[in-house]
């Protein structure tokens, strides 16, 4: 054999025992919700995932491709979380699993273990590609899988559009400084891939990522040729036709009414000094949301390696000042409080931060630490595992103790969660901005009958709300306690009500005859929310199908475009 074959045969033995690796790690995440499934349903966001979830399958089994209301959950008052929410890479895999498997339970842990392995071989792939270093890529997707912020959106928040955020950043960042340091106009094939991925998932996330690109992007400024621009005008052009379908759901109600986003209280309220956020941090603290201790250690690493940024033929000077900017955006060193009433305000927690802070100053830190120890590279693999596991078993222990205090549904592997535990949770998010002094009124079914308030019954299947109310007189006004928003229908006797804005942002509408009334309520997608969504189809098509995707899609090219 030659010494070729030899060397092949090595690399692919050391790729078998780094998968079979993490396949054992993406057990190991799991095992905490195999034994005390109670996680879940304590999580903090448990009571808004859960019922979305549900609602996306109720629409899906009963053919709404494009769902709207949210029927049979969140209150039966009409809200439509799954329009403003991005459920494509985040709810939707989830509810496939399920119908499958026909418990939330099982199916969450085939999700958790599956976008687990995901996140570790992403991480090990994209940070490889740049470093050129086995030993750097498997210790940064380690411990970037397992850091302490991903391990809480997982488990303390059970975010589910953060946590699966956190897999695609490698890919993001990642092809951004090919594109910028190698000028590798390719790139924007894999820029485009993980934007539109990104806002298919958590909105929000896009918007801090594209501020993150363009402080990038002015940090090299002189980088940028013709090239460069070409590739990055490429890259966002294509993102905008794939994400139509995303962008114009949400852009049309807002169009049709003035929509309350997300609460946007004071974004100082939870801010840390620097000195207390290296304390939780340096503490491992899963409930205040932090870098972590693995993220102290990398910090004092880059400290202490400033002047020795240069790796592989990469600056990795701008991903460290990244990584230091978004941390000190964690602390109250930053003047949140003039943010408060800005368009900033979305944000909601400057916590989130730590999200970027973590990708940045990890892979920073193994790249650092691949450089500096190439001869004891099994004694660092070794040392990352023993302390990433060991902090892991900390953090899901205080979790599950949490849980456990909690008063919440009781489930198990094998009790299934009903929809009954959490149909009357309700939400105020991306409701009318009319309807917040009546919020009260609507979540407990209160409508308006000509100049009466009065309680009506509003029942609800998995594709459609039921109203029962009497009206007293002939063409008398009627206000449900119904959200409207764009793509609603309502029937009487199988004919079609024309239907108003109300005061309150809810559906109204006149009955002409007195007397008593069963009215459905169903939801019908825009003829432009279907057209979006043959866009985004046909966009994404042709994407998969460039020839760049079959060339150099699954394996570690070369950079295309040395200088």
């Amino acid at each position: 054999m030659s010494l070729t074959g030899i060397k092949i045969s090595k690399e692919i033995k050391a790729r078998i025992l780094i998968t079979i690796c993490f396949i054992l790690l993406s057990l190991i995440f799991i095992l905490p919700v195999w034994a005390y499934p109670k996680i879940l349903v304590s999580a903090d966001d448990s009571l808004f995932h859960i019922p979305r979830l549900i609602s996306l399958q109720n629409a899906l089994t009963h053919g709404h491709l494009l769902p709207g209301y949210d029927f049979n959950t969140f209150g039966n008052v009409g809200s439509a979380i799954n329009i403003f929410y991005p459920y494509v890479t985040t709810a939707l895999p989830l509810v496939l699993i399920h119908l499958v498997v026909h418990n939330w339970i099982p199916a969450f842990l085939i999700f958790l273990f599956l976008t687990t392995l995901a996140t570790l071989e992403i991480a090990y792939h994209w940070c490889k590609k740049l470093l050129q270093n086995d030993v750097g890529a498997f210790i940064f997707s380690v411990i970037y899988t397992y850091a302490t912020y991903r391990i809480a959106s997982a488990y303390m928040r059970l975010d589910l559009g953060e946590y699966m955020a956190a897999m695609i950043l490698p890919i993001i960042f990642v092809s951004l400084e090919l594109l910028l340091q190698k000028h590798d106009g390719h790139q924007w094939y894999w820029l485009t891939i993980g934007m539109s991925f990104l806002i298919y998932t958590h909105l929000l996330s896009a918007l801090l990522v594209v501020g993150l690109i363009l402080i990038r992007l002015l940090i090299s400024l002189p980088m940028i040729n013709k090239k460069v621009m070409m590739a990055l005008i490429k890259a966002a052009g294509v993102t905008l036709l794939i994400s139509a379908y995303q962008v114009i759901s949400l852009l049309e109600q807002y169009h049709y009414q003035p929509l309350h986003s997300v609460s946007t209280a004071a974004l100082e309220r939870i801010l840390k000094t620097p000195a207390q956020m290296l304390k939780f941090s340096v503490n491992n603290n899963v409930f205040v949301y932090t870098i972590g201790t693995v993220g102290v250690i990398a910090l004092v690493i880059i400290l202490s390696q400033l002047t020795k940024l240069q790796i592989n033929g990469f600056d990795l000077g701008p991903m460290a000042f990244l990584g230091f900017l978004t941390f000190y955006l964690t602390t109250d060193l930053f003047p949140w409080k003039q943010l408060n009433h800005t368009p900033f305000a979305i944000i909601q927690y400057p916590y989130r931060f730590n999200f970027f802070a973590t990708f940045f100053i990890l892979f920073v830190a193994a790249a650092i630490l691949a450089k500096s120890n190439q001869k004891s590279s099994a004694l660092l693999m070794i040392s990352a595992l023993t302390i990433t596991m060991l902090l892991f078993v900390r953090s899901t222990n205080e979790i599950i103790h949490k849980s456990w205090r909690q008063n919440v549904p009781f489930v198990s592997l094998e009790h299934k969660v009903a929809i009954s535990d959490f149909k009357n949770f309700t939400t105020t998010d991306y409701r009318p901005v009319t309807t917040e002094p009546y919020d009260n009124d609507i979540n407990h079914h209160i409508a308006v009958i000509g100049q009466q308030r009065k309680p009506v019954l509003v029942t609800s299947t998995a594709d459609h709300y039921a109203v029962n109310l009497t009206t007293t007189k002939n063409n008398q006004n009627v206000d449900l306690p119904i959200i409207n928003y764009r793509g609603n229908q309502v029937f009487s006797d199988q004919k079609k009500i024309p239907t108003t804005i109300s005061p309150r942002g809810t559906l109204q509408m006149t009955l002409k005859q007195a007397g008593n009334h069963r009215l459905l309520i169903d939801y019908q997608p825009t003829k432009k929310r279907i057209f979006a969504s043959i866009i985004s189809v046909i966009a994404s098509i042709a994407l998969i199908s460039n020839p760049y995707f079959t060339k150099y899609g699954l394996k570690t090219p070369s950079w295309h475009g040395k200088k």
